[in-house]
């Protein structure tokens, strides 16, 4: 040998790994394909793929042949690609005494048909390679290394995080004041608000549009913010003079998008958001709205309304926020509003799932009176009330106020009292486990967690079954 074979000798021999012997009727598994596997016979068969793609395969393209032509070739028809994979699945079947069927049940989201030879009768069974691989995948040297790696590396991140001798951290990493969404992700999983607002890790960034919906979002928020501000500040009434209330409008747009005016991108998404076209844009379609909001009597008395220092009995933290609108009515009081450009959470996250605090917290602000703007026009019978103005697609802008019809907002709002008094209780032992709140009800848990940027960093799903119970 010379130096580098017998470096690659040693460090094998070091290792301790066992290696399949290279030799064919040693190696316990063969991998044919549907020409390869005729006329052979074997004590176990795997057949991988079988959906409607696979068998019978496709009619092959023959762009220059005729319909009469078609017939004379094989796989020429749908009848011949039919008649061929019934005699190779007939083939299939007669390899192995004991044969198993195996497809996929979607690609990329998308549902795969079974092909038409699959039996009747079938039954589904699920495999979780990484968390139970069975003796038979065990066999393969690539997996029974990284299996056993994961499953070392797991054992020592819960004895560090986990387990209920070592799982609390000191609470002295909370932050002093926390803000109402930061608020709602310390219900959704505590863990993220441990990576996400306490340790303020980023995750990597991802390929993503030109124009972030985030970025995209803010800037939205702020041309609002600046039009309903020189509404009022200049007594002007926007219903009775439309081609006035563009033209400001228009204003605010050129204000807030004044830094990236250069930018192709953001040109185009100017003439977006003011096209009068059909359909028209976002902040015209939000202009139309917001004139038959203000002809039924409402005004806009505050926008980003920003409030600190919110404690009640019992709460380990003071919240804090910024309030996107409050608008006032002379006989049904005063409302805050949410923008959002996405989707909004609806009646059901806020008063039974218990997930979206963000209005809540906003009411009890305006409740013992951390919102100056407000003092003029609020008593002790003054109404108040929350809802969200959607701002996702020119036919999505509405106003969706939460309407008191099963529920009254002050017995909702004493819930969400004792709710974040709980979740500064687990706080203030340190236990940043990802689970949810105790009684919050989170739809589609699964897909937030596929969704969460940082679920390399949990270990939610990969725990020891025997400690499923207390998890």
């Amino acid at each position: 040998m010379d130096g580098h074979e017998f470096y690659s000798f040693l460090t094998h021999i070091a290792a301790g790994k066992i290696t399949q012997i290279s030799a064919s009727e040693d190696a316990g598994i063969q991998i044919l394909g549907l020409i390869e596997s005729r006329g052979l016979d074997f004590d176990k068969l795997y057949v991988l793929g079988l959906d409607d793609r696979a068998l019978p395969q496709p009619v092959r393209p023959l762009p220059f042949l005729d319909t009469s032509e078609r017939k004379l070739v094989q796989g020429g028809t749908p009848e011949a690609q039919y008649e061929f994979g019934l005699k190779t699945f007939s083939n299939l079947i007669a390899c192995a005494p004991d044969v198993t069927l195996l497809r996929a049940e979607q690609e990329d989201s998308k549902p795969l048909t079974p092909s038409p030879f699959w039996p009747k009768g079938e039954t589904a069974k699920y495999l979780d390679i990484w968390s139970d691989p069975g003796p038979a995948w065990m066999r393969a040297n690539w997996l029974r290394s990284a299996y056993e790696g994961l499953k070392s590396n797991v054992i020592s991140a819960r004895a560090s995080i986990y387990s209920k001798e070592d799982s609390l951290l000191d609470p002295k990493i909370l932050p002093e004041k926390i803000s109402a969404s930061n608020i709602e992700t310390a219900i959704i999983c505590p863990f993220r608000f441990l990576l996400d607002v306490i340790l303020k890790i980023e995750p990597l960034e991802e390929m993503r549009p030109v124009i972030s919906p985030m970025e995209r979002g803010i800037r939205i928020h702020r041309i609002l913010a600046s039009f309903t501000n020189k509404v009022r500040k200049g007594d002007f009434h926007l219903e009775r003079d439309r081609e006035k209330a563009i033209t400001l409008l228009s204003k605010c747009v050129d204000e807030v998008l004044k830094d990236v005016a250069d930018q192709p991108q953001w040109d185009v998404e100017r003439r977006l958001l003011l096209s009068e076209g059909s359909p028209p844009g976002i902040l015209l379609s939000w202009l139309d709205a917001e004139t038959r909001h203000r002809q039924n009597g409402w005004k806009c008395i505050a926008e980003e309304a920003d409030f600190k220092g919110l404690k009640y009995d019992g709460w380990s933290f003071p919240l804090g926020g910024r309030i996107d609108r409050i608008d006032y009515h002379k006989d049904a009081g005063l409302i805050c509003w949410d923008y959002k450009t996405g989707n909004y959470p609806n009646q059901k996250d806020i008063l039974e799932r218990l997930t979206a605090p963000q209005l809540p917290v906003y009411l009890l602000a305006m409740h013992t009176g951390k919102i100056p703007a407000m003092d003029k026009y609020t008593d002790q019978e003054t109404h108040l009330s929350a809802g969200y103005i959607q701002l996702k697609t020119p036919a999505q802008v509405k106003m969706h106020p939460i309407k008191e019809i099963d529920f009254k907002w002050d017995e909702s709002l004493n819930k969400w009292v004792k709710i974040i008094a709980d979740i500064g209780k687990i706080f203030q032992k340190g236990d940043f486990r990802a689970n949810p709140y105790p009684v919050s009800n989170i739809e589609n848990r699964e897909i937030a967690c596929e969704n969460c940027p940082f679920l390399t960093l949990c270990e939610r799903g990969i725990e020891p079954k025997e400690e499923e119970n207390d998890t």
